[in-house]
């Protein structure tokens, strides 16, 4: 590797330490009346429905849970990340559907961030 890739590495990194990243979202593990996944957007995973969502309460589109476009890591996304609680806003959106939650678990969405310190917004209920 060279000095010039360490020093936009160890740059970016400077940065992601500033700003805030959209790169967490939850995995719900669920049962839906009639049994259809697809319904709420989930896929069958054999004992029941799995979906990753947003803190918004919607299933993950792209890459991160920005508001809009984010750079590469899912930082410094066009006007922030989507706000709201996770399983609570998504058994909301979806209370016609009869969801039943079994669990759910925190994902994170770029497997290099774990390794860069950041600022995060995040909360699950």
């Amino acid at each position: 590797m060279n000095q010039l890739t360490i020093a936009i590495f160890w740059l970016a990194c400077i940065n992601f330490a500033s700003s805030t990243c959209c790169t967490f979202a939850a995995t719900l593990h669920f049962k839906i009346r009639g049994g259809v996944c697809g319904v709420v957007g989930a896929k069958s995973n054999g004992t029941g429905c799995k979906i990753t969502i947003c803190p918004n309460g919607e299933a993950l589109v792209g890459s991160y849970c920005g508001k809009a476009a984010c750079d590469v890591f899912g930082c410094q996304c066009i006007r922030g990340c989507l706000q709201g609680s996770f399983a609570k806003d998504f058994l909301k959106k979806n209370y016609i559907h009869g969801i039943e939650l079994l669990g759910t678990e925190r994902t994170e969405l770029c497997f290099l961030c774990q390794y860069i310190p950041k600022k995060i917004e995040f909360e699950i209920n």
